[in-house]
């Protein structure tokens, strides 16, 4: 068996290991409410043709009643959990998005290879937070949203998985 063979067969378990343990570990700092606690409001992800609602937030006097503000601008900070993934060959490319959303405000909660290439970059979305994927296709400038498959961890809103399509 040839050397780059042995190097795979021992880099595969590490990096199985180190996944398991970020997950361990992200379940134990997870809120145990949930996504559901979350006040982010957005359409349901059955009706394509459903009307974009702005992120409502909770002022904090004394009302009540939810106040309706726009999506993020530049100027404010947004706020959730994310993981990136690199879908390229291109080393390095996760950590860069990374920053970029961790500039924005996201925390950024794992970074990992993809487990297959993908051309276009898609961020998928847990239920509730079709919103937040949005604006980071925004803030990215790229970027196909789709719910998210059944694999994904539920306790993480939002998986953006690098495209070939990015540019950094």
């Amino acid at each position: 068996m040839s050397s780059l063979k042995w190097v795979a067969l021992a880099v595969i378990p590490v990096l199985a290991a180190w996944g398991i343990f970020n997950l361990v570990q992200d379940r134990k700092n997870a809120d145990p409410e949930g996504p559901a606690a979350v006040a982010t409001p957005s359409p349901t992800r059955a009706s394509p043709t459903a009307a974009v609602s702005p992120t409502a937030t909770v002022s904090p006097a004394a009302s009540p009643v939810p106040t309706v503000s726009p999506s993020p601008s530049p100027t404010k900070k947004a706020t959730g959990k994310v993981q990136v993934l690199n879908g390229t060959a291109v080393q390095g490319r996760a950590l860069k998005v990374k920053a970029r959303l961790e500039g924005a405000g996201y925390d950024v909660v794992a970074t990992a290879p993809a487990a297959r290439s993908y051309d276009k970059t898609t961020i998928f979305y847990q239920p509730g937070f079709e919103q937040m994927a949005k604006d980071i296709a925004a803030l990215l400038g790229v970027g196909v949203v789709q719910a998210a498959p059944q694999n994904l961890d539920k306790q993480i809103p939002v998986t953006v998985v690098v495209g070939a399509d990015y540019k950094d």
